[in-house]
C-alpha cells in the first residue's frame, strides 16, 4: 500500500488541516505538500501503542483488526463491523464538519490520520482497502490473535459429552482408491458417488490416473505403506480442486463469471479444530469462524457477486446476511462429509457434534500417523477362485485385475477373482505370459498354489481355450422334419444353428423375431 506521505496527499486540504489540529499543528497558509510533510514528521513521533490506550474501545479494536490482517483490510470487511467514512467534497466537509461527530470508529480514525483508503491489485482483481501505512502500523500490537487462541483453548479443554451413536471416520481411504484404480483397469468404473468422485479426483490430481485409466505413477503409490499412502491422499486433498460448494444438496450455483477457492474451507477448519481428539459441537465452531474469519471464502468482502440460490425456494442468497446459508452450510458439509469420508472426523448421528481423529491431529501437526500396515494373505482355491481380503496388499490386488477376472464387488466384503480363459487371454495381450501368471500367483498366495489351478493355467498355455460355457436359445421338436424345413426356408435359415442331436438345434440371433417368423409359417412355439 501507499506510504504515509502519499496517503496524506490523497486527502483534501481541509482534512489535512483538521488532522493537524488534532496533533496540535497549525497548518494555516500551507499548501497540501507542506501540510503532508509537517504531518509525516509529527505522526512518526507518536507512540502508537500508547495512543491505542486513549482511543475508544471500538476504535482501538478496529486498529488491532487491521494490524492482525497485516496492515490492510478490504473496505467491505472492516466496514461491516466498524463502519465506513462518509464521502464528502470540500464544500460538504466545511458545512458538515464530520470530525466533530464521527459516525463510526473508522471515521474517527480517518480524521486522526490513522486509517487510509486505497485500491490495490489482488488475485480477485482491484480491491479497495482500509490500511495503516507502515510508518504507523509497525508499532501496533494486535490482541485479536491472542484472544482467539484463548477462546480456542477454552473450547478444547471443556469438550462436550460424547454422543450415544456416531459414524466413525472411514478407515478404508487407501483401500477405496486402490479399488477405483483396479476397477478402472478392467473398465468397470462407473456411477461414482460423491465420495468416490472426490477420491477419483484426488487420484487424477496426484498423477495416479488419467483419462479414466491408472497411470504408472499409481504403482509407486500402491507400493507405499498404509501410513504414507493415506498421507499422500490427505495432502492432495488439501490442495484439490474438488469443489464442495458445488456438492451442497440445498443450493444451486449458477453463472460462470465467479469462482470460489475450494481449499479455503479446509484450511480454516484445520486451523480452528481442537488440538486434541475430543468431541466438540459444530455450531459453536462455525459461530467462532463467523466471528473471527468470516471472509475465508471471500477475502475481498464482496457478498454480492456469487449467483447462488436455494434449491427449494429458488431465492437468491446474496449479502452477508446469507452467510449461514452459504458459508455456514459449506463448513458443516466439509466437516460431516469429505472429512469423514477421508478418515479425519467422527460425526455424531444427529450431525451436531464432531471429533477429530488422532491421525488428523498428528497430520496437521506434521507428526507421524498411526496406521495398521498388516497385510492379510490372499487365498487361492482349487477351483481357480481367488479371495482377496480388504487388508491384503493394495499392490497385489491391483495387479490381480490384469490377470484374473474380477467378480462383482460388495462393499465391506473381500474381493473375489476367478482365473478364466478370457482373463489369461487378456493378460497375454498385455505381454503377461502364463508362466509369469503362475509365478505371480505363487508369490502372493498364502500357501502353495493348488495343483488343479496350476494344471488349468498350464493346459491353457498349451491348448488355448478348450471349451465355452454360454447361454443360448434351443429349439426342441418332436419331428426331425420340422428342423429340416426351417433350414430350407429363406426366412428362418439364418436363425438355425448347430444341431444338438436329431430333435434340437441352437437358435442364433433374436429369439423373439424367430418366434414371430415361425408363427407366420403356422408353427407356434412354447
Amino acid at each position: 500500500m501507499l506510504g504515509l506521505e502519499k496517503s496524506l496527499l490523497g486527502h483534501e486540504l481541509i482534512v489535512l488541516r483538521i488532522i493537524g489540529e488534532w496533533w496540535e499543528l497549525d497548518l494555516t497558509g500551507m499548501d497540501k505538500e507542506q501540510c503532508a510533510a509537517a504531518l509525516v514528521e509529527r505522526l512518526q513521533q507518536i507512540d502508537m501503542r500508547e495512543e491505542l490506550l486513549y482511543l475508544q474501545r471500538e476504535e482501538a479494536a478496529a486498529m488491532q483488526a487491521v494490524a492482525a490482517a497485516g496492515g490492510r483490510v478490504p473496505v467491505a470487511v472492516l466496514g461491516r463491523t466498524y463502519g465506513l467514512v462518509r464521502p464528502m467534497g470540500p464544500g460538504a466537509l466545511e458545512r458538515e464538519e464530520p470530525w466533530l461527530d464521527p459516525q463510526s470508529p473508522v471515521e474517527a480514525l480517518w480524521y486522526r490520520g490513522f486509517l487510509y483508503q486505497a485500491f490495490d491489485e489482488t488475485a480477485d482483481g482491484m480491491v479497495e482497502f482500509f490500511y495503516v501505512p507502515d510508518a504507523l502500523g509497525g508499532e501496533i500490537e494486535s490482541e485479536a490473535e491472542v484472544e482467539i487462541e484463548i477462546e480456542k483453548g477454552d473450547r478444547e479443554s471443556e469438550g462436550v459429552v460424547a454422543p450415544g451413536q456416531f459414524e466413525a471416520a472411514r478407515h478404508d481411504v487407501a483401500t477405496t482408491v486402490t479399488s477405483l484404480l483396479a476397477l478402472a483397469q478392467v473398465g468397470q468404473l462407473d456411477g461414482l458417488s460423491d465420495r468416490r468422485d472426490l477420491l477419483w479426483t484426488i487420484a487424477a490430481e496426484a498423477g495416479w490416473q488419467g483419462d479414466g485409466r491408472p497411470k504408472r505413477a499409481a504403482v509407486t503409490w500402491l507400493q507405499q505403506s498404509e501410513n504414507d499412502a493415506l498421507q499422500a491422499v490427505w495432502t492432495q486433498w488439501l490442495a484439490s480442486a474438488w469443489n464442495a460448494l458445488h456438492h451442497l444438496p440445498d443450493i444451486v450455483c449458477e453463472g460462470s463469471n465467479w469462482e470460489n477457492d475450494p481449499a479455503a474451507p479446509r484450511r480454516v477448519l484445520l486451523d480452528n479444530l481442537p488440538s486434541a481428539s475430543v468431541w466438540i459441537e459444530i455450531a459453536p465452531l462455525v459461530a467462532h469462524i463467523k466471528q473471527h474469519e468470516p471472509d475465508f471464502q471471500r477475502p475481498n468482502g464482496n457478498y454480492d457477486n456469487w449467483y447462488i440460490r436455494e434449491a427449494e425456494t429458488e431465492a437468491y442468497l446474496a449479502g452477508f446476511d446469507s452467510w449461514e446459508q452459504v458459508e455456514g452450510r459449506l463448513l458443516r458439509y466439509v466437516l460431516t462429509r469429505p472429512m469423514q469420508w477421508l478418515g479425519m472426523i467422527d460425526v455424531s448421528e444427529q450431525e451436531d457434534k464432531i471429533r477429530p481423529t488422532p491421525n488428523l491431529i498428528a497430520w496437521r501437526d506434521q507428526q507421524p500417523l498411526v496406521v495398521s500396515n498388516v497385510d492379510l494373505p490372499i487365498i487361492i482355491q482349487p477351483n481357480a477362485a481367488i479371495i482377496v481380503p480388504l487388508e491384503a496388499s493394495r499392490y497385489h490386488r491391483f495387479q490381480l485385475t490384469r490377470v484374473a477376472e474380477l467378480q462383482p464387488v460388495t462393499a465391506g466384503s473381500p474381493w473375489m477373482f476367478h482365473m478364466t480363459a478370457q482373463s489369461l487371454a487378456q493378460a497375454k495381450a498385455q505381454g503377461i505370459t502364463p508362466d509369469r501368471v503362475l509365478n505371480f500367483l505363487s508369490q502372493i498366495a498364502d500357501r502353495p498354489l493348488p495343483a488343479s489351478t496350476r494344471r488349468a493355467i498350464e493346459r491353457w498355455q498349451e491348448h488355448g481355450t478348450e471349451g465355452r460355457v454360454q447361454q443360448t436359445a434351443v429349439l426342441s421338436v418332436g419331428d426331425a422334419s420340422i428342423i429340416e424345413k426351417l433350414r430350407q426356408n429363406d426366412k428362418t435359415r439364418p436363425y438355425i444353428g448347430e444341431s444338438l442331436g436329431t430333435l434340437a438345434v441352437i437358435i442364433r440371433g433374436d429369439e423373439t423375431q424367430f418366434r414371430q417368423i415361425v408363427a407366420q409359417l403356422g408353427l407356434l412355439l412354447e
